[in-house]
């Protein structure tokens, strides 16, 4: 196996962040060069002792780190949110978010095949599996069950052939990694270079380094590499906060709305309430009433966004250390929702966030 990480040197800049302009809509409240967080989360409609004592709890189940934002500033925070580690999974959604400029542009048609893009495997791809189009990537219905670089050794695949595309969901890296193959493709750029000058860049990501991403590659398992991306808590939750914008960040379109609405929306039901989008989660029972989409990976690394809240939530998991179950990192949130008191005051003291230790 061979880990390829794009090493290019990046220049930082490090400023004194100011609060929001006077005057600036609270809905477009943005972090700037870094954080803010409230003064007192009692001016913010929170109750103190509940933030506390959910926070306790994040601590007490061993997680790595804990944001929510409210407004676009930090409600509450735990655990060291500036070093950058693997978000596994949540590379897909990130993979599926910064192909939005691109559709927009044409240069991808959901609707061209694999066939089209000349994608093709070591055990090559059956005549039905060509036709799998770009929306099935997306949608992990692909219907090709070819073995996949970066998937769980050991892990039983369907029959080659046993569906067509677009008929039959199956959680599979296979999809992914032609989805990126599809993109350096269809764009003529490398994902690492797009996301970074497309996302991390306009949004003002304080850690992350275009050497974060890279790829993952078995050619003994297939000729797809994987995307892999390295991320801070802090900056997770800047996606978070683009993504409850549909887009927006600091009245700049950074990714076209109506792509962020397209991918956020269910086109994959998967029952008990729960749905896919394209390569984003949307979850049910209490979640589902807040409109939650998420990104989520290995451990419970997760990207939350509550846009009937106003919130996103982000957390992760130390990977060396105790593991997260996926019921305990949502109690994380729902007692952090439930801490709260009001609407809070019109114009709360806001201060810098510090990286907790």
């Amino acid at each position: 196996m061979r880990l390829v990480l794009i090493s290019v040197i990046v220049m930082s800049s490090f400023f004194i962040c100011a609060p929001p302009a006077v005057g600036q809509d609270r809905s477009e409240r943005i972090p700037v060069d870094q954080w803010m967080r409230y003064a007192d989360v009692q001016d913010a409609g929170w109750s103190p002792r509940g933030v506390q004592e959910a926070l306790s709890f994040a601590d007490s189940l061993g997680s790595a780190a804990v944001m929510l934002i409210h407004d676009g500033v930090v409600v509450a925070s735990s655990g060291d949110l500036r070093t950058h580690e693997n978000v596994y999974s949540i590379a897909k959604s990130l993979q599926s978010l910064v192909m939005g400029s691109f559709v927009s542009a044409g240069l991808i048609d959901l609707d061209s095949t694999l066939e089209d893009f000349g994608i093709d495997e070591g055990a090559p791809l059956l005549e039905s599996e060509r036709r799998a189009r770009v929306r099935d990537l997306l949608t992990m219905r692909s219907g090709v069950f070819h073995p996949a670089t970066y998937e769980s050794a050991g892990r039983p695949l369907p029959e080659r052939g046993s569906e067509d595309p677009g008929t039959f969901f199956f959680y599979h890296n296979w999809d992914v990694n032609a989805l990126n193959a599809v993109f350096e493709r269809g764009t003529g750029e490398q994902f690492h270079e797009a996301f970074f000058s497309g996302i991390a860049e306009p949004v003002g990501m304080e850690d992350y380094e275009i050497s974060n991403a890279g790829y993952w590659g078995n050619p003994t398992q297939s000729v797809m590499e994987h995307v892999v991306v390295r991320m801070s808590a802090r900056d997770m939750a800047r996606v978070g906060l683009l993504m409850l914008r549909e887009g927006s960040w600091g009245g700049e379109e950074v990714v076209p709305s109506e792509w962020v609405r397209k991918i956020t929306r269910s086109h994959v039901e998967l029952g008990g309430g729960t749905a896919m989008g394209y390569l984003w989660w949307l979850p049910g029972n209490r979640l589902g009433e807040y409109g939650t989409f998420t990104a989520s990976g290995t451990g419970n690394q997760s990207i939350m966004v509550l846009p009937e809240l106003d919130l996103v939530f982000v957390h992760r998991a130390n990977l060396l250390g105790r593991s997260v179950s996926g019921l305990d990192a949502r109690e994380i949130l729902f007692r952090l929702i439930d801490a709260r008191t009001g609407q809070g005051v019109a114009d709360p003291a806001l201060v810098p966030l510090e990286n907790p230790e």
